[in-house]
């Protein structure tokens, strides 16, 4: 029986380029110099050319037990091999990393690059590929020759220096995109390389002349640490994975227009791939089974997604790069920049991190809310408390209230969820506290400053207390869609108690200005006009208009001061 040979297609090697951009080939270079031991990579982007450099232990000529060289192994399309006996870092598995990245820089259909290198055994060589068009990869073979070592390039004791000697035809009548290879770079290795050196393992890169820096802080509000497990069902046998949420909440988008890093990246030591909160399947699961433990309504799905948009950080899972699924491929897809959903982890991994997600964007948002109402109970005391000064009058005594404190209700002791206990204290640290990048529990700093979301006039509003007692009978509460127009009325089923309309648009609009004196003014207004239809139902436009503006001729200046 004849037996069929199969041949490697040429075409594989443009397949596989489609799997990166320009810049993330970029990445796959400097990932063989991490997993090669250097402590340093330099790119440099020419008119005509780009060199890549660094000082790792270089390509080993002699073959290991398996009778194959570091030479023969890089040009496999297809397999990884380790290099480095298992003492580097493993950052790749498909083998698809340095020499398809060469090719992706290199032009369409005169690929010409080659690699100089000096290992640890003292010997340099130089390869040169340049290919012609050719049907089957293993038609052409690059040539390998060895230097005298006063000959070769490289400075350093050991090393490798990539020269692409003809760029792609974009790049050459385009130019370097330096930008999004300086973006890129920043992100990918932007968890990796301060980890890096907390153990004690340096390495730089530099792009053109300039070494890029790794150091910085996740600019806004951070959150503390969250570590969560998960489960996922591996080929019917139970296993565990850690996740890591390092995160902070930006109130201004501007801190991070010359900032690397934009959103919110899933990492596995690298950058994979940004995460989005777009799988609805999973958002109405997870807010379906919030929402049945819950006794209030949840925020809507648009306000979680307008705080998750404030959000930027990096979620971290080893087990995304190292459980190999019955294909021995890790969950990270063939390009290294984006996750597989066939794989047993991606699925279990995404609802956990779901999960977590909206968990604390519900409770920093009930945090909000409640902080506001807050406030804007504490501005209405002050506005009733002077009316009831300035209508201190018999008629009026249904309206006034001389304890602020009422009774509460005993509550059912109800089963403590301790990791969403976790989330809502992490809320109320994020709105109240600023950390720096790792942001350790015993690195929170004291005395912190207000947060931005907030404006300093009505926080402190917030903490006054009020000396007197009487005060109008008021109540803040939102009329519904139905009533959005209507500011006030009064609720006189049992007390007589006024109104007022949360929902109400100016009420909105007053609320979210920077000074609570407007909402002071219109809060006082909806009051006289309250209490002047109590004191006579049969009250004219003119009569509301006479008391406020006699109203704003006598007391415009106590409420300012006292709403400032």
């Amino acid at each position: 029986m004849d037996k069929i040979k199969i041949q490697t297609g040429a075409n594989l090697s443009r397949l596989l380029q489609s799997t990166v951009n320009i810049p993330q080939a970029f990445t796959e270079l400097v990932k063989n110099s991490i997993q090669n031991f250097a402590t340093f990579t330099k790119i440099d982007l020419y008119e005509n050319s780009a060199i890549i450099l660094d000082d790792g232990q270089g390509f080993d000529h002699e073959k290991d037990e398996n009778g194959m060289n570091a030479f023969e192994k890089y040009f496999v399309f297809g397999n990884s091999y380790d290099l480095t006996s298992g003492k580097g870092l493993r950052l790749g598995q498909m083998g698809i990393g340095g020499k398809l990245a060469n090719d992706k820089l290199s032009h369409e259909t005169d690929i010409h690059w080659t690699i100089e290198t000096k290992n640890i055994h003292g010997k340099c060589f130089i390869v040169e590929y340049k290919p012609s068009t050719t049907q089957f990869l293993n038609e052409y073979s690059p040539s390998l020759k060895e230097i005298d070592p006063k000959l070769c390039s490289i400075s350093t004791d050991t090393g490798t220096k990539i020269t692409i000697a003809s760029l792609k035809q974009n790049i050459q009548s385009n130019g370097w995109p330096s930008g999004q290879i300086h973006g890129e770079l920043c992100t990918f290795f932007g968890f990796l390389l301060p980890q890096l050196e907390k153990e004690g393992k340096k390495f730089n890169i530099h792009l053109n002349g300039k070494s890029l820096d790794f150091s910085y802080k996740l600019p806004g509000s951070n959150i503390a640490i969250i570590r969560r497990d998960f489960d996922y069902d591996y080929y019917g046998k139970k296993q565990s994975g850690n996740i890591e949420f390092r995160l902070s909440l930006v109130y201004n988008r501007d801190l991070i227009k010359n900032h690397p890093l934009k959103n919110i990246d899933i990492i596995s030591k690298v950058k994979i791939c940004p995460f989005h909160l777009a799988d609805q399947e999973i958002i109405e699961e997870i807010l379906t089974d919030l929402q049945e433990k819950s006794e209030e309504d949840l925020p809507k799905i648009d306000q979680i997604h307008g705080i998750f948009g404030q959000l930027i950080g990096f979620i971290s899972c080893n087990e995304l790069s190292e459980v190999m699924d019955d294909t021995g491929m890790p969950a990270k897809d063939l390009s290294h920049h984006g996750l597989r959903s066939d794989h047993p982890v991606t699925i279990p991994f995404y609802k956990k991190v779901y999960k977590v997600i909206i968990q604390w964007i519900i409770e920093y948002i009930k945090l909000n809310e409640e902080e506001k109402m807050d406030i804007l109970d504490a501005l209405a005391q002050e506005v009733s408390a002077l009316l009831a000064d300035y209508f201190d009058e018999d008629d009026l005594v249904d309206l006034w209230e001389d304890s602020f404190g009422e009774e509460e209700d005993e509550e059912e002791e109800l089963e403590i969820d301790e990791e969403e206990e976790e989330l809502k204290k992490l809320a109320e640290l994020a709105a109240e506290r600023t950390w720096d990048f790792n942001p350790e529990p015993e690195e929170i700093k004291d005395d912190p400053e207000p947060p931005p979301h907030t404006p300093k006039s009505w926080r402190n509003f917030s903490n006054r207390k009020i000396k007197k007692s009487k005060r109008i009978r008021y109540r803040i509460i939102d009329f519904g869609e139905e009533q959005r127009s209507l500011m006030s009325r009064m609720d006189d089923a049992g007390d007589f108690t006024i109104l007022i309309n949360s929902g109400n648009p100016k009420f909105e609009r007053f609320s979210s200005e920077k000074s609570p004196f407007l909402l002071s003014l219109h809060i006082a207004e909806l009051l006289i006009r309250e209490i002047v239809m109590v004191q006579n139902p049969l009250s004219r436009p003119s009569d509301i208009d006479r008391r406020v503006s006699d109203f704003y001729d006598n007391q415009y200046s106590n409420l300012k001061n006292k709403s400032e």
